[in-house]
């Protein structure tokens, strides 16, 4: 009995041994657990060497995100994620019972790493999810309607700063004219701030943040565990999605509360972001550089789900107070200042395109006018832009790009 205790206790050590000298044994079911995808386990070396605006790819992406590899899924449901949705079949399964997003062999958004492109596209999730190929989305309408080549730099959770690190390095040997930069109402500027403080609070790496998240002293326990966690986690209730008029058969939506809560901001107030001086600082310097190389640079001011249909709401439907009111203090408030605010961080950027020089589109009035006529340019149980309203931004972009104006 001793013996086999011996020998077991060996086995064990032998394993742990080899998952830390050797830890592209581990398997993705563990990886995905581990902060950036286990960048400290697999890269070190890049973990401590990677500034905090950088971004170190293929770890940043999404789980289940691999190099070379095309992601299959059903819709896209992080608002189930949040404990919105209810449990059951997904709101969308309808309109999108699969979605297919490749990344490339940089870890890049992308059906392949090309050396060559004429549009880069800039942006955090939004710009990644806009590389949806079934069906196509903004990548491929855009490419196909346009005759150039677009390259994806998209990073969920990245901001100015990252998305400017990631144009410089992964873009500017692509030899391209053209850089749409999608700026996302939802949490451009809190991004920012977020990577700001950890600056400020004495981080410089990104072994620095995930010193945060020590790993478990014992990874083989750890890797069991992922492994054979029950598949069927607790699922949150959920809320009663809101209605809006004019949507076919009075479909649910559901919406982020903390991205209603931002529609009751003002103008001054968005000007006070700790964030604004820094990205606005950013954009002028992505444009200046490309200015001054010949190049373009388009900034799509991209609205949230509440920004856009706000319109349509019913600002005493019950199921919307409900989820403004998490978190949001009185709801009698917000809606007296959301329908009054909801164009004012637009109107902050708007300005400064028009003072710096910098293209702008604004896709509030796209996305308005498709709620109008019924059309989802959102996915219901999402945060981010369904493949439809994807396609329709993407020709505003066509047209942008081939306006003979901008020669």
């Amino acid at each position: 009995m001793l013996s086999a205790l011996i020998g077991l206790a060996l086995a064990t050590g032998a394993v742990e041994l080899a998952l830390r000298l050797v830890p592209s044994l581990l398997p993705d079911a563990y990886l995905d657990t581990l902060p950036l995808r286990g960048l400290a386990l697999l890269d070190p070396k890049l973990a401590k060497e990677m500034p905090l605006e950088g971004v170190p790819l293929p770890y940043a992406q999404p789980p289940g995100f691999s190099p070379g590899r095309e992601y299959h899924s059903g819709p896209p449901e992080d608002l189930r994620l949040y404990g919105l949705v209810p449990a059951g079949r997904s709101p969308d399964a309808d309109a999108y019972p699969q979605v297919r997003l490749p990344l490339d062999s940089r870890g890049l958004p992308n059906a392949k790493a090309v050396r060559h492109a004429e549009i880069l596209l800039v942006g955090d999730s939004f710009a990644f999810t806009g590389a949806v190929t079934a069906p196509p989305g903004l990548q491929s309408v855009l490419a196909a309607n346009s005759g150039a080549t677009v390259y994806n730099l998209g990073v969920p959770g990245t901001e100015s700063l990252q998305q400017h690190w990631l144009l410089e390095h992964y873009g500017g040997a692509l030899g391209f004219d053209a850089v749409i930069w999608l700026y996302f109402a939802g949490n451009d500027l809190d991004e920012t701030q977020r990577l700001l403080a950890r600056k400020r609070s004495g981080m410089e790496t990104y072994a620095d943040l995930l010193a945060e998240s020590p790993l478990s002293p014992f990874l083989l326990g750890e890797v069991i565990s992922s492994v054979w966690r029950p598949a069927t986690a607790k699922v949150a209730p959920g809320l009663a999605g809101a209605r809006l008029a004019g949507f076919p058969a009075g479909e649910p939506v559901w919406f982020l509360p903390h991205y209603l809560k931002q529609l009751a901001m003002a103008g001054d107030e968005w000007q006070r972001h700790p964030a604004w001086p820094v990205v606005r600082q950013t954009l002028s310097t992505v444009h200046r550089t490309l200015r001054d190389q010949g190049k373009r640079m388009l900034l799509v001011y991209v609205p949230t789900k509440a920004e856009a249909y706000l319109p349509f709401l019913d600002p005493k439907d019950a199921r919307l107070r409900a989820m403004a009111a998490m978190g949001q203090g009185s709801v009698d408030v917000w809606v007296e200042k959301a329908w009054k605010n909801r164009g004012a961080q637009e109107d902050i950027l708007r300005s400064f395109g028009r003072e710096a020089g910098i293209d702008f589109l604004s896709l509030v009035p796209l996305f308005t006018r498709m709620a109008r006529q019924g059309q989802a340019a959102y996915f219901a149980g999402d945060t981010h832009w369904s493949p439809l309203g994807q396609r329709a931004a993407a020709l505003e972009l066509v047209r942008w790009y081939l306006d003979a104006d901008h020669d």
